[in-house]
Protein backbone atom coordinates (compact mmCIF):
# COMPACT_ATOMS: atom_id res chain seq x y z
CA UNK A 1 0.00 0.00 0.00
CA UNK A 2 1.75 3.18 -1.11
CA UNK A 3 1.66 5.98 1.33
CA UNK A 4 2.04 9.56 0.63
CA UNK A 5 4.94 11.71 2.54
CA UNK A 6 5.76 15.11 2.04
CA UNK A 7 5.98 18.82 3.85
CA UNK A 8 3.81 19.29 6.11
CA UNK A 9 4.31 22.70 6.94
CA UNK A 10 6.99 25.23 6.98
CA UNK A 11 7.83 28.31 9.55
CA UNK A 12 9.80 30.88 8.24
CA UNK A 13 11.68 33.20 11.04
CA UNK A 14 13.31 36.51 9.73
CA UNK A 15 15.03 39.22 11.67
CA UNK A 16 13.39 42.40 12.35
CA UNK A 17 16.51 43.95 11.60
CA UNK A 18 16.41 44.74 7.87
CA UNK A 19 18.89 46.89 5.75
CA UNK A 20 17.01 48.98 2.96
CA UNK A 21 19.05 48.50 -0.25
CA UNK A 22 16.95 50.94 -1.83
CA UNK A 23 17.19 53.55 0.36
CA UNK A 24 18.72 56.86 -0.20
CA UNK A 25 21.31 56.44 2.40
CA UNK A 26 22.67 52.86 1.16
CA UNK A 27 22.49 54.12 -2.75
CA UNK A 28 24.67 57.49 -1.44
CA UNK A 29 26.90 54.81 -0.16
CA UNK A 30 27.29 52.19 -2.72
CA UNK A 31 26.84 53.93 -5.58
CA UNK A 32 30.67 54.46 -6.36
CA UNK A 33 30.68 56.05 -9.73
CA UNK A 34 27.09 55.50 -10.80
CA UNK A 35 24.61 58.33 -10.32
CA UNK A 36 21.80 57.15 -7.70
CA UNK A 37 19.55 56.29 -10.58
CA UNK A 38 21.95 54.40 -12.09
CA UNK A 39 22.17 51.97 -9.04
CA UNK A 40 19.04 52.35 -8.09
CA UNK A 41 18.42 50.64 -11.32
CA UNK A 42 21.06 48.02 -10.77
CA UNK A 43 18.89 46.84 -7.64
CA UNK A 44 15.51 46.98 -9.66
CA UNK A 45 16.97 44.81 -12.20
CA UNK A 46 18.34 42.64 -9.81
CA UNK A 47 15.22 42.40 -8.07
CA UNK A 48 16.15 42.88 -4.57
CA UNK A 49 14.74 45.35 -1.97
CA UNK A 50 15.69 44.68 1.42
CA UNK A 51 18.47 42.50 3.52
CA UNK A 52 18.09 40.73 6.57
CA UNK A 53 20.81 41.28 8.67
CA UNK A 54 20.52 38.95 12.03
CA UNK A 55 20.30 41.40 15.27
CA UNK A 56 23.16 41.48 18.17
CA UNK A 57 23.03 37.97 19.50
CA UNK A 58 21.42 36.31 16.93
CA UNK A 59 22.75 33.11 15.14
CA UNK A 60 22.31 30.59 12.81
CA UNK A 61 21.46 28.20 16.04
CA UNK A 62 19.28 30.75 17.71
CA UNK A 63 17.54 31.58 14.38
CA UNK A 64 17.09 27.70 14.20
CA UNK A 65 15.86 26.79 17.10
CA UNK A 66 13.52 29.81 17.35
CA UNK A 67 11.95 28.73 14.12
CA UNK A 68 11.90 25.02 15.21
CA UNK A 69 10.33 25.84 18.88
CA UNK A 70 7.31 28.34 16.81
CA UNK A 71 6.89 25.34 14.35
CA UNK A 72 5.99 22.66 17.60
CA UNK A 73 3.98 25.10 19.18
CA UNK A 74 1.64 26.26 16.40
CA UNK A 75 1.47 22.67 15.68
CA UNK A 76 1.11 21.26 18.52
CA UNK A 77 3.95 18.67 18.06
CA UNK A 78 5.31 16.64 21.13
CA UNK A 79 9.13 16.32 21.09
CA UNK A 80 8.10 12.34 21.56
CA UNK A 81 6.96 12.47 17.49
CA UNK A 82 10.09 14.09 16.27
CA UNK A 83 12.87 11.15 15.45
CA UNK A 84 15.30 13.33 13.01
CA UNK A 85 16.28 16.99 13.71
CA UNK A 86 18.49 17.56 10.31
CA UNK A 87 20.16 20.79 10.07
CA UNK A 88 21.48 22.45 6.83
CA UNK A 89 24.13 25.79 6.30
CA UNK A 90 27.12 26.85 4.98
CA UNK A 91 27.34 29.19 8.00
CA UNK A 92 28.85 26.59 10.76
CA UNK A 93 31.09 28.22 13.22
CA UNK A 94 32.33 24.66 13.49
CA UNK A 95 34.01 21.96 11.54
CA UNK A 96 32.81 18.89 13.30
CA UNK A 97 30.32 19.92 16.18
CA UNK A 98 26.87 20.46 14.21
CA UNK A 99 25.00 23.87 14.97
CA UNK A 100 21.56 21.19 15.58
CA UNK A 101 23.25 19.75 18.36
CA UNK A 102 23.29 23.65 20.03
CA UNK A 103 19.86 24.06 18.69
CA UNK A 104 18.64 20.86 20.30
CA UNK A 105 20.19 21.76 23.60
CA UNK A 106 18.27 25.12 23.52
CA UNK A 107 15.05 23.20 22.56
CA UNK A 108 15.58 21.10 25.89
CA UNK A 109 15.90 24.19 27.68
CA UNK A 110 12.34 24.64 27.23
CA UNK A 111 11.25 20.74 26.01
CA UNK A 112 13.07 19.07 29.16
CA UNK A 113 16.35 17.69 27.69
CA UNK A 114 15.43 14.01 28.62
CA UNK A 115 12.39 14.42 25.78
CA UNK A 116 14.91 15.39 22.61
CA UNK A 117 17.81 13.38 23.38
CA UNK A 118 16.76 10.35 20.88
CA UNK A 119 16.62 12.43 17.98
CA UNK A 120 18.83 11.86 15.33
CA UNK A 121 20.74 15.00 14.72
CA UNK A 122 22.72 15.67 11.68
CA UNK A 123 24.07 19.16 9.95
CA UNK A 124 23.85 18.91 5.81
CA UNK A 125 26.30 21.16 4.02
CA UNK A 126 26.74 21.94 -0.01
CA UNK A 127 26.14 25.26 -0.39
CA UNK A 128 22.98 26.70 -0.87
CA UNK A 129 21.26 22.89 -1.83
CA UNK A 130 21.91 20.93 1.61
CA UNK A 131 18.01 21.81 2.23
CA UNK A 132 17.19 20.05 -0.54
CA UNK A 133 19.05 17.14 0.34
CA UNK A 134 18.39 16.79 3.92
CA UNK A 135 14.42 17.02 2.89
CA UNK A 136 14.98 13.96 0.59
CA UNK A 137 17.10 12.29 3.01
CA UNK A 138 14.23 12.62 5.82
CA UNK A 139 11.15 11.89 3.25
CA UNK A 140 12.96 8.73 2.08
CA UNK A 141 13.61 7.66 5.81
CA UNK A 142 9.74 7.75 6.68
CA UNK A 143 8.77 6.23 4.01
CA UNK A 144 11.40 3.23 4.64
CA UNK A 145 9.63 2.50 7.81
CA UNK A 146 6.99 -0.48 7.50
CA UNK A 147 4.30 0.69 9.87
CA UNK A 148 2.35 4.16 8.70
CA UNK A 149 1.80 5.99 12.09
CA UNK A 150 4.99 4.76 14.29
CA UNK A 151 5.37 7.08 16.83
CA UNK A 152 8.82 9.59 16.61
CA UNK A 153 8.49 8.86 12.74
CA UNK A 154 8.22 12.31 11.84
CA UNK A 155 11.56 14.92 11.18
CA UNK A 156 11.95 18.27 11.04
CA UNK A 157 15.01 20.31 8.80
CA UNK A 158 16.36 22.93 9.77
CA UNK A 159 17.83 25.34 7.25
CA UNK A 160 19.46 28.58 8.01
CA UNK A 161 21.76 31.15 6.82
CA UNK A 162 23.86 34.33 6.70
CA UNK A 163 24.38 35.79 3.02
CA UNK A 164 27.42 37.40 4.16
CA UNK A 165 30.08 39.45 1.85
CA UNK A 166 32.52 42.28 3.05
CA UNK A 167 31.28 45.74 2.97
CA UNK A 168 31.11 47.96 -0.08
CA UNK A 169 31.68 44.38 -2.26
CA UNK A 170 30.21 43.67 -5.73
CA UNK A 171 28.02 40.62 -3.53
CA UNK A 172 26.80 43.20 -0.86
CA UNK A 173 23.57 43.89 -2.15
CA UNK A 174 22.67 40.02 -2.76
CA UNK A 175 23.44 39.14 0.95
CA UNK A 176 20.47 38.37 3.51
CA UNK A 177 19.66 36.38 6.71
CA UNK A 178 16.77 33.95 6.97
CA UNK A 179 15.90 30.33 8.80
CA UNK A 180 13.02 28.30 8.46
CA UNK A 181 11.81 24.96 10.45
CA UNK A 182 10.01 22.26 8.16
CA UNK A 183 8.04 19.34 8.95
CA UNK A 184 8.35 15.98 6.85
CA UNK A 185 5.92 13.57 8.34
CA UNK A 186 2.97 10.65 6.55
CA UNK A 187 0.00 12.13 4.78
CA UNK A 188 1.31 16.00 4.77
CA UNK A 189 -1.13 18.86 4.85
CA UNK A 190 0.61 20.83 2.33
CA UNK A 191 2.75 19.13 -0.51
CA UNK A 192 3.41 15.41 -1.07
CA UNK A 193 6.41 14.40 -2.45
CA UNK A 194 7.15 12.56 -5.32
CA UNK A 195 9.82 9.53 -3.75
CA UNK A 196 10.65 9.11 -7.42
CA UNK A 197 10.85 12.33 -9.90
CA UNK A 198 14.37 13.70 -8.83
CA UNK A 199 16.47 15.10 -11.42
CA UNK A 200 20.60 15.46 -10.21
CA UNK A 201 22.89 17.36 -11.73
CA UNK A 202 26.66 18.05 -10.49
CA UNK A 203 29.93 19.65 -11.56
CA UNK A 204 33.20 20.18 -10.13
CA UNK A 205 32.75 24.22 -10.40
CA UNK A 206 35.06 27.00 -8.26
CA UNK A 207 31.91 29.33 -8.73
CA UNK A 208 31.11 30.58 -5.31
CA UNK A 209 32.89 29.16 -2.35
CA UNK A 210 34.86 29.58 0.98
CA UNK A 211 38.28 27.74 1.57
CA UNK A 212 39.74 27.30 4.97
CA UNK A 213 43.46 27.56 3.41
CA UNK A 214 44.70 30.32 0.87
CA UNK A 215 48.13 30.86 -0.13
CA UNK A 216 49.35 33.98 0.27
CA UNK A 217 52.75 35.33 -1.38
CA UNK A 218 54.98 37.77 0.28
CA UNK A 219 57.10 40.17 -1.52
CA UNK A 220 60.21 37.85 -1.79
CA UNK A 221 58.01 35.02 -3.46
CA UNK A 222 57.58 33.18 -0.42
CA UNK A 223 54.44 30.95 -0.33
CA UNK A 224 52.50 30.42 3.46
CA UNK A 225 48.74 29.38 3.75
CA UNK A 226 46.33 31.65 6.10
CA UNK A 227 43.02 30.41 7.31
CA UNK A 228 40.07 32.73 5.24
CA UNK A 229 37.46 34.46 6.39
CA UNK A 230 34.09 33.86 6.97
CA UNK A 231 32.92 35.22 3.72
CA UNK A 232 33.16 33.98 0.20
CA UNK A 233 34.79 34.13 -2.88
CA UNK A 234 32.61 34.28 -5.92
CA UNK A 235 32.76 34.07 -9.87
CA UNK A 236 29.99 35.55 -10.29
CA UNK A 237 29.22 34.90 -14.30
CA UNK A 238 30.58 31.48 -13.52
CA UNK A 239 28.15 31.17 -11.16
CA UNK A 240 25.06 32.01 -13.01
CA UNK A 241 25.95 30.23 -15.65
CA UNK A 242 26.18 26.87 -13.57
CA UNK A 243 23.27 27.50 -11.92
CA UNK A 244 21.27 27.91 -15.55
CA UNK A 245 23.29 24.82 -17.16
CA UNK A 246 22.53 22.65 -13.79
CA UNK A 247 19.60 23.55 -13.15
CA UNK A 248 17.95 22.73 -16.84
CA UNK A 249 19.62 19.05 -16.84
CA UNK A 250 18.81 18.17 -13.50
CA UNK A 251 15.04 19.21 -14.77
CA UNK A 252 15.76 17.29 -17.98
CA UNK A 253 16.34 14.53 -15.92
CA UNK A 254 13.05 15.00 -13.65
CA UNK A 255 11.13 14.93 -16.74
CA UNK A 256 12.34 11.82 -17.99
CA UNK A 257 11.36 10.08 -14.76
CA UNK A 258 8.17 11.99 -14.55
CA UNK A 259 7.68 10.71 -18.37
CA UNK A 260 8.23 6.98 -17.52
CA UNK A 261 5.93 7.23 -14.60
CA UNK A 262 3.08 8.98 -16.95
CA UNK A 263 3.16 11.94 -15.23
CA UNK A 264 4.06 14.13 -18.15
CA UNK A 265 2.92 12.40 -22.06
CA UNK A 266 5.88 11.30 -23.56
CA UNK A 267 6.07 14.32 -25.64
CA UNK A 268 4.82 17.29 -23.52
CA UNK A 269 6.77 19.93 -21.82
CA UNK A 270 6.88 19.21 -18.16
CA UNK A 271 5.68 22.84 -17.62
CA UNK A 272 2.33 21.71 -18.73
CA UNK A 273 1.76 19.81 -15.41
CA UNK A 274 3.30 21.97 -13.31
CA UNK A 275 1.07 24.71 -11.31
CA UNK A 276 3.87 26.82 -9.32
CA UNK A 277 7.79 26.47 -9.35
CA UNK A 278 9.86 27.51 -6.36
CA UNK A 279 13.80 27.52 -7.29
CA UNK A 280 16.70 28.50 -4.98
CA UNK A 281 17.04 32.59 -4.82
CA UNK A 282 19.99 34.20 -4.95
CA UNK A 283 17.82 37.10 -6.20
CA UNK A 284 15.18 37.24 -8.06
CA UNK A 285 16.43 37.72 -11.66
CA UNK A 286 18.99 35.16 -11.12
CA UNK A 287 15.73 32.49 -10.25
CA UNK A 288 14.34 34.54 -13.78
CA UNK A 289 17.38 33.53 -15.69
CA UNK A 290 17.35 29.71 -14.72
CA UNK A 291 13.44 29.70 -15.34
CA UNK A 292 14.24 31.27 -18.61
CA UNK A 293 16.93 28.55 -19.89
CA UNK A 294 14.64 25.67 -18.48
CA UNK A 295 11.67 26.43 -20.22
CA UNK A 296 13.05 27.41 -23.56
CA UNK A 297 15.25 23.68 -23.22
CA UNK A 298 11.66 22.07 -21.95
CA UNK A 299 9.70 23.23 -25.06
CA UNK A 300 11.87 22.36 -27.63
CA UNK A 301 10.97 20.44 -30.63
CA UNK A 302 7.30 20.92 -29.54
CA UNK A 303 4.18 23.42 -31.63
CA UNK A 304 4.95 26.23 -28.93
CA UNK A 305 8.89 25.82 -29.60
CA UNK A 306 8.45 26.34 -32.85
CA UNK A 307 5.99 29.61 -32.45
CA UNK A 308 8.82 31.24 -30.19
CA UNK A 309 11.21 30.20 -32.15
CA UNK A 310 9.97 32.20 -35.16
CA UNK A 311 9.75 35.43 -33.15
CA UNK A 312 13.24 35.35 -31.65
CA UNK A 313 14.94 33.56 -33.91
CA UNK A 314 16.86 30.13 -33.67
CA UNK A 315 18.70 28.87 -30.19
CA UNK A 316 22.33 29.74 -30.40
CA UNK A 317 24.70 26.83 -30.70
CA UNK A 318 28.12 26.47 -29.28
CA UNK A 319 29.40 24.90 -32.07
CA UNK A 320 28.38 27.84 -34.30
CA UNK A 321 30.89 30.31 -32.37
CA UNK A 322 34.65 30.71 -32.79
CA UNK A 323 34.67 31.40 -29.14
CA UNK A 324 32.81 30.93 -25.91
CA UNK A 325 32.69 34.30 -24.49
CA UNK A 326 31.02 34.95 -28.49
CA UNK A 327 28.73 31.95 -27.88
CA UNK A 328 27.73 33.54 -24.15
CA UNK A 329 26.92 37.10 -25.35
CA UNK A 330 24.87 35.46 -28.44
CA UNK A 331 22.81 33.23 -25.83
CA UNK A 332 22.60 36.30 -22.88
CA UNK A 333 20.66 38.39 -26.24
CA UNK A 334 18.60 35.04 -26.90
CA UNK A 335 17.25 34.47 -23.43
CA UNK A 336 16.78 38.30 -22.69
CA UNK A 337 14.33 38.05 -26.20
CA UNK A 338 13.02 35.09 -25.13
CA UNK A 339 11.87 37.24 -21.61
CA UNK A 340 9.91 39.47 -23.40
CA UNK A 341 7.41 37.31 -25.01
CA UNK A 342 4.33 37.06 -24.18
CA UNK A 343 3.76 33.39 -23.50
CA UNK A 344 6.79 33.44 -21.15
CA UNK A 345 5.88 36.68 -19.33
CA UNK A 346 2.30 35.14 -18.51
CA UNK A 347 4.11 31.66 -17.36
CA UNK A 348 6.47 33.42 -15.13
CA UNK A 349 3.62 35.37 -13.82
CA UNK A 350 1.10 32.36 -13.17
CA UNK A 351 4.08 30.06 -12.13
CA UNK A 352 6.98 31.92 -10.77
CA UNK A 353 6.52 35.26 -9.54
CA UNK A 354 4.96 34.52 -6.19
CA UNK A 355 7.61 32.43 -4.60
CA UNK A 356 10.05 35.56 -4.77
CA UNK A 357 8.05 37.84 -3.49
CA UNK A 358 9.21 37.24 0.21
CA UNK A 359 13.21 37.28 -0.60
CA UNK A 360 12.79 40.49 -1.35
CA UNK A 361 12.50 40.59 2.22
CA UNK A 362 15.16 38.63 3.34
CA UNK A 363 17.67 38.66 0.71
CA UNK A 364 19.40 35.82 -0.07
CA UNK A 365 19.63 33.21 2.59
CA UNK A 366 21.34 30.61 1.15
CA UNK A 367 20.21 27.31 1.94
CA UNK A 368 17.20 28.73 3.47
CA UNK A 369 16.28 30.69 0.16
CA UNK A 370 14.68 27.80 -1.53
CA UNK A 371 12.27 27.11 1.48
CA UNK A 372 11.66 31.12 2.06
CA UNK A 373 10.49 30.65 -1.61
CA UNK A 374 8.18 27.80 -1.37
CA UNK A 375 6.23 29.49 1.35
CA UNK A 376 6.00 32.61 -0.36
CA UNK A 377 4.40 30.89 -3.37
CA UNK A 378 1.98 29.01 -0.49
CA UNK A 379 1.14 32.29 0.91
CA UNK A 380 0.45 33.93 -2.01
CA UNK A 381 -1.57 31.76 -3.78
CA UNK A 382 -3.65 31.48 -0.73
CA UNK A 383 -3.85 35.31 -0.86
CA UNK A 384 -4.85 35.21 -4.77
CA UNK A 385 -7.84 32.35 -3.85
CA UNK A 386 -5.96 29.95 -6.24
CA UNK A 387 -7.33 25.86 -6.05
CA UNK A 388 -3.80 24.67 -6.05
CA UNK A 389 -5.15 21.04 -4.57
CA UNK A 390 -4.09 17.94 -6.43
CA UNK A 391 -1.42 20.44 -8.60
CA UNK A 392 2.27 20.03 -8.53
CA UNK A 393 4.25 22.04 -7.72
CA UNK A 394 8.12 21.91 -9.05
CA UNK A 395 11.03 21.97 -6.35
CA UNK A 396 14.69 23.46 -7.44
CA UNK A 397 17.75 23.21 -4.75
CA UNK A 398 21.24 24.58 -6.03
CA UNK A 399 24.16 24.84 -4.56
CA UNK A 400 28.02 26.47 -5.43
CA UNK A 401 30.43 24.12 -6.07
CA UNK A 402 27.82 22.60 -7.58
CA UNK A 403 24.89 20.89 -7.80
CA UNK A 404 20.91 21.17 -8.89
CA UNK A 405 18.39 18.60 -7.68
CA UNK A 406 14.82 19.04 -9.10
CA UNK A 407 12.01 17.13 -7.78
CA UNK A 408 7.97 17.81 -7.68
CA UNK A 409 5.17 16.96 -5.22
CA UNK A 410 1.33 17.52 -5.17
CA UNK A 411 -0.31 19.98 -3.21
CA UNK A 412 -2.22 18.55 -0.46
CA UNK A 413 -6.22 19.33 0.49
CA UNK A 414 -5.15 21.17 3.31
CA UNK A 415 -2.96 23.27 2.01
CA UNK A 416 -5.05 26.78 2.10
CA UNK A 417 -5.31 26.45 6.02
CA UNK A 418 -1.41 25.82 6.68
CA UNK A 419 -0.63 28.44 3.98
CA UNK A 420 -2.21 30.94 5.42
CA UNK A 421 -0.58 30.97 8.97
CA UNK A 422 2.64 31.26 7.14
CA UNK A 423 4.34 35.25 7.70
CA UNK A 424 7.54 37.19 7.15
CA UNK A 425 5.15 39.82 8.82
CA UNK A 426 7.28 41.64 12.08
CA UNK A 427 5.78 44.89 13.57
CA UNK A 428 9.40 45.04 15.19
CA UNK A 429 10.81 45.51 11.84
CA UNK A 430 13.45 48.11 11.86
CA UNK A 431 15.40 49.55 8.70
CA UNK A 432 19.00 49.81 10.02
CA UNK A 433 21.41 53.09 9.43
CA UNK A 434 24.60 51.93 7.86
CA UNK A 435 26.40 52.70 11.04
CA UNK A 436 24.18 50.01 12.91
CA UNK A 437 24.58 47.76 9.60
CA UNK A 438 28.44 48.47 9.68
CA UNK A 439 28.28 47.86 13.63
CA UNK A 440 26.05 44.27 12.94
CA UNK A 441 28.15 43.19 10.32
CA UNK A 442 31.45 43.47 12.12
CA UNK A 443 30.05 41.51 15.23
CA UNK A 444 27.77 39.04 13.67
CA UNK A 445 27.77 35.17 15.62
CA UNK A 446 29.17 37.10 18.31
CA UNK A 447 27.43 37.80 21.57
CA UNK A 448 26.22 41.40 21.37
CA UNK A 449 23.32 43.55 22.54
CA UNK A 450 20.65 43.75 20.16
CA UNK A 451 18.88 46.82 18.21
CA UNK A 452 15.68 45.25 18.74
CA UNK A 453 14.37 43.71 21.77
CA UNK A 454 13.94 39.82 21.37
CA UNK A 455 10.79 38.65 22.25
CA UNK A 456 10.09 34.63 22.95
CA UNK A 457 13.55 33.87 21.29
CA UNK A 458 16.95 32.43 22.10
CA UNK A 459 19.75 34.82 22.10
CA UNK A 460 23.91 34.12 22.17
CA UNK A 461 25.06 35.20 25.36
CA UNK A 462 28.51 33.84 25.33
CA UNK A 463 31.27 31.99 23.64
CA UNK A 464 34.38 31.10 26.25
CA UNK A 465 38.07 30.53 25.49
CA UNK A 466 37.48 27.38 24.35
CA UNK A 467 34.84 28.35 21.50
CA UNK A 468 31.83 27.19 23.86
CA UNK A 469 28.71 28.90 23.69
CA UNK A 470 25.68 29.69 26.21
CA UNK A 471 22.24 30.74 25.26
CA UNK A 472 19.18 32.17 26.94
CA UNK A 473 15.84 32.32 25.65
CA UNK A 474 14.34 35.66 26.21
CA UNK A 475 10.30 36.15 27.11
CA UNK A 476 7.83 38.35 26.25
CA UNK A 477 5.14 38.39 28.77
CA UNK A 478 1.60 40.13 28.79
CA UNK A 479 0.33 42.29 32.27
CA UNK A 480 -0.44 39.34 33.76
CA UNK A 481 3.57 37.55 33.15
CA UNK A 482 2.59 34.63 30.99
CA UNK A 483 3.83 33.88 27.71
CA UNK A 484 2.34 35.67 24.74
CA UNK A 485 3.77 32.57 22.93
CA UNK A 486 1.11 30.01 22.40
CA UNK A 487 2.34 27.08 23.15
CA UNK A 488 1.73 23.15 23.09
CA UNK A 489 -0.42 22.79 26.67
CA UNK A 490 1.96 19.44 27.07
CA UNK A 491 5.20 21.16 26.71
CA UNK A 492 6.34 23.07 29.68
CA UNK A 493 6.67 26.56 30.37
CA UNK A 494 9.87 27.07 29.23
CA UNK A 495 12.85 26.89 32.06
CA UNK A 496 15.23 29.91 31.12
CA UNK A 497 18.31 28.85 31.98
CA UNK A 498 20.35 31.89 34.20
CA UNK A 499 23.37 32.52 32.28
CA UNK A 500 25.85 34.78 34.63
Amino acid sequence: MSRSVGIDDIYVYVPATRLDLLGEEFIEARRGKLSAEEFEGKLRHLGVQHAAVPDGGQTIATVGATAVYRLMAQNDIQPEQIGRLYGATESSYDNAKPFTTDVKGMLGQNLGSSRTNHWHTMEYKFACNAAGAAILDCADWILADPSPGVSGREAIVVAVDHGKYPLGSAGEITGGFGGVAIRIKQDPRLLVLDPEVRGYSSRDAYDFWKPTKMAVRSPGGATSFESHAEMPLVDSQLSIDVYQDTMRDAADAARTIARRKGIVGKNQPMKDVMRKAALHIPFPDMGRKGMARWFLHDIRGTAEGEEIEAEIGKEPLLESFSSVKAFDKAMSDHMKKLRQVKPFRNYMDSVFEDSVVWSRSTGNAYTASQPIALASMFKQAAIHGERLEGKYVGLGFYGSGAEAIVTIGKVAPGWRNVAWRMSIEDDRVRMLTMDEYSLLHRHSDQPMDPIVEPENEWMLTGIDDMGRRTHKFIEKTDASGALTLEVPQRIPTPLVRRVS
